[in-house]
């Protein structure tokens, strides 16, 4: 196995950041999703599409492609078939080694419910994972009128995708509905929610990669994801004008995965990204902390970076990363004191154990050559009970 050499970029001001983003798409909607999200990636991460249908991976924008169980599915699509999904993927699991040797931070965008997704998806995220990069998924989940048979298939393998991944953020497709114009088309509705994920993800990115008036860095991020549990949200949002702070703080907190799922209340961790024109001022990033930090559970973890993109000229882009459920912090209880059972009428009391003690004759000491003191035949050097052979007990 060819092992590429690991590349350290450094921004102007020297600060190391993390040089190897790996943008993952994975089966069809995965790879819909990749080429949406084309715009706010290219600066910051490399892309590549995984599919088992290699007609799909030619159709694709990505720089690099990866087909994976030809010999299984003929180079074809799996079908649905959750099962092939998950053979293909263990078949040419060394591939998937060598796409993420060296990576630092690994994003695999995929759709659950089908074959290829809800198969591959969590063996590819921990062969990433087992190479050392923190791994981030981004999961779809199907419409209520997809059925219980797709939805079923879904959850499940969510439960294996948290398990392998170092967090999830799920994507409802139910979503779509709430917060959807009534002239906007299928593929318009998925463009728009690629496009929030590709710009949150792209707040997170330059973030890490260039010097902030509020730094951000990568071992921050992956503390906050660690202790997520495997549960995570994210949530964009941009404003601009005047009151552009207040617009993008209220355009986060009414957003469904905020409003629906109560998601700030239950944290345990929650990171927040803002990026803004050079006008950005300090209140404005106190405005929106404040408004966050009023809905945060008091336990949860926070980690903030806020910087200065000049092609944001009076624009706000805020960034919302909230992952887990926070634990209630609770008193140490006192011990309840225990009331002595009755003892039944019919059981007798035990009587106290005893034990023969056995003593033998001390040595006289000093005396030893003294004659012994002899009345009616008895020596009264010695103790009674041993002249009278009498029996201690303890």
């Amino acid at each position: 196995m060819s092992e590429p050499k690991k590349e350290e970029k450094k921004t102007e001001s020297n600060v190391k950041v993390p040089s190897r983003i790996l943008l993952v798409g994975l089966g069809g909607m995965g790879l819909n999703a990749l080429t949406r999200m084309e715009n706010y990636s290219e600066e910051y991460a490399d892309r590549v599409a995984i599919d088992t249908d290699g007609a799909a991976l030619k159709a694709s924008n990505a720089p690099r492609s990866l087909q994976f169980g030809a010999h299984l599915t003929d180079g074809m699509s799996t079908g649905g078939d959750v099962e092939l999904g998950r053979r293909s993927a263990n078949a040419d699991f060394v591939k998937f080694r060598e796409i993420f040797y060296g990576m630092e931070l690994v994003i695999l965008l995929t759709g659950l419910g089908g074959g290829v997704g809800s198969g591959a998806a969590p063996a590819i995220a921990q062969t990433a994972r087992d190479e050392g990069a923190l791994v981030i998924s981004v999961a779809t989940l199907p419409f209520p009128f997809e059925g219980d048979e797709r939805a079923r298939i879904a959850e499940k393998s969510l439960d294996l995708l948290r398990r392998s991944s170092h967090a999830v953020i799920t994507m409802p497709n139910q979503y779509l509905l709430e917060d959807i114009g009534t002239d906007e088309t299928m593929d318009d509705a998925f463009r728009r929610a690629d496009e929030q994920m590709g710009a949150g993800f792209r707040v997170v990115w330059r973030l890490l990669a260039q010097h902030n008036l509020i730094n951000l860095d990568f071992n921050s991020l992956k503390h906050m994801l660690e202790s997520a549990g495997g549960v995570c949200t994210l949530v964009h949002a941009e404003a601009a004008g005047k009151n552009k702070a207040q617009l993008a703080l209220n355009r986060v907190m009414k957003h469904p995965a905020v409003k629906n799922d109560n998601v700030l209340n239950d944290a345990n961790g929650l990171l927040v990204g803002l990026l803004g024109g050079a006008e950005m001022t300090l209140l404005e990033v106190q405005e929106i902390m404040h408004g966050i930090s009023n809905a945060v559970h008091s336990n949860a973890r926070r980690f903030m970076g806020a910087g200065i993109d000049p092609s944001m000229k009076n624009r706000l882009s805020l960034m919302l990363l909230v992952g887990g459920k926070a634990e209630e912090a609770k008193p140490e209880a006192a011990p309840i004191p225990r009331k002595p059972e009755p003892a039944p009428a019919d059981r007798k009391k035990p009587k106290a154990e005893q034990k023969e003690l056995i003593l033998q004759p001390t040595s006289k000491g000093r005396f030893k050559d003294v004659e012994p003191t002899i009345y009616e035949g008895e020596d009264l050097d010695l103790p009674t009970f041993i002249r009278r052979g009498m029996k201690l007990t303890r």
